[in-house]
């Protein structure tokens, strides 16, 4: 297993379109350290009395201080990682707060706050609006936020709309909700401050939604004109030009899986599109257009029998290799903060995910039998999607437009 793993992987660099202020990380920080203020520095059975409860404020307090030391190369990657550890640190206060206070009034407390916080969510949601130069590196850096925003925002909406409060919920239960509700207050806070910020920077902005419009109407009638098969049944390999795999089903399944990637894409073009999330739409035209390339890629390698199953681990490694020369190559042809320069650190975050299951799975015992299935499949997914990556932008820029 070890041997998969020979070549260094390139570094994640994650797009920062906005520099938030040092003073806001710095709150975000004291948020932290407020809540955490209270508990004791070891966390005894003498003041937890319960095993689980006591390792569940002890785990959440330690996920709390390490996300507020945070490794992250930027400011904005920084202060976009907080809500994570801001809600890791109320879900151990509130827990070890639960242990003695009324379970009524704090699950009313709870439920109070949480209609608050997601009236505040749903405001900036609603809020949102498309601005910026008139210019390819202005709308590029206009999508790339406004996919952002609304990603987070949305998010932290969804998880508010999960919990309810009952009689039955226990301190763990009711950590969580609390958690669940600082992160989202967080999550408002830190897009207020961005927004703010992002609007500071500007320079000759104007109003984009038409630009942002027109580039997802042109991407919906590609979406229409690729018409890529619906998988309905068996018959959808036969539509895609490959009959006849005589491999067990492995190869069935790892081109079935590559396909579902270019009809989430597509969906997501047109979900997004009709929730008037301009920004996440034009992500999706962006996937879809990286996935439909990569699809046809990987389809004409198992026809063509330059994709097989492997004999040995030197082909996994040769699959990784191979996916991280092109990553190389993309590097060069792309950069910036834009939607393409987030795919492309999503796509090499695959790539460290496949790594972390091979080394785990070097870990076990040599006499316990493992496949590397999975992640042969995701190495060559992933050098499809990263060859295709720079075409792909190329044609989302074209629709973009912009001098």
């Amino acid at each position: 297993m070890d041997a998969v793993l020979t070549a260094d992987r390139p570094p994640i660099e994650w797009p920062s379109p906005i520099d938030p202020s040092q003073t806001s990380i710095d709150d975000a920080r004291d948020r932290i350290d407020e809540l955490l203020a209270p508990l004791p520095d070891l966390i005894t059975a003498a003041d937890v009395p319960n095993g689980v409860v006591r390792q569940s404020i002890a785990s959440n307090r330690g996920d709390a201080v390490d996300g507020r030391k945070s490794g992250a190369a930027t400011r904005y990657r920084h202060l976009c990682h907080s809500p994570a550890a801001r809600e890791a640190a109320r879900h151990a206060r509130t827990t070890f707060d639960a242990i003695d206070r009324d379970h009524e009034s704090l699950v009313a407390d709870i439920r109070t706050e949480r209609a608050d916080t997601s009236e505040t969510v749903r405001t900036q949601l609603d809020a949102i609006d498309y601005h910026g130069p008139d210019t390819s590196s202005g709308k590029l850096r206009a999508a790339l936020v406004a996919r952002q925003r609304e990603d987070d925002l949305v998010r932290a909406d969804r998880i508010l709309d999960d919990w309810d409060g009952s009689a039955s919920d226990n301190v763990i239960d009711l950590g969580e909700a609390a958690g669940e509700i600082e992160r989202a207050s967080a999550t408002a806070s830190v897009w207020s401050h961005l927004a703010d910020r992002y609007e500071a920077s500007q320079s000759g902005a104007v109003s984009l939604d038409s630009s942002f419009s027109t580039a997802i109407d042109r991407s919906l009638d590609r979406i229409a004109t690729v018409d890529f098969p619906p998988q309905e049944d068996e018959g959808w390999y036969a539509a895609v030009g490959v009959d006849d795999l005589d491999d067990g089903g492995v190869l069935e399944l790892a081109l079935w899986r590559v396909g579902r990637g270019v009809i989430d894409a597509a969906d997501g073009v047109e979900s997004a599109s009709e929730a008037g999330r301009l920004g996440t739409a034009l992500y999706h035209a962006l996937v879809f257009e990286v996935r439909y390339r990569a699809f046809q890629t990987f389809r004409d390698r198992i026809r063509d029998g330059s994709f097989a199953w492997p004999a040995s681990v030197s082909t996994i490694e040769a699959e990784r290799s191979a996916a991280f020369e092109a990553a190389e190559t993309v590097r060069q042809s792309i950069s910036g903060p834009t939607p393409g320069t987030l795919v492309l650190a999503e796509t090499l975050q695959s790539l460290e995910w496949a790594d972390e299951r091979v080394r785990n799975a070097a870990d076990n015992d040599p006499d316990v039998h493992v496949s590397l299935d999975d992640e042969y499949r995701l190495y060559a997914r992933c050098r499809a999607e990263l060859a295709a990556l720079p075409d792909a932008v190329a044609a989302f820029r074209d629709r973009l437009g912009g001098d």
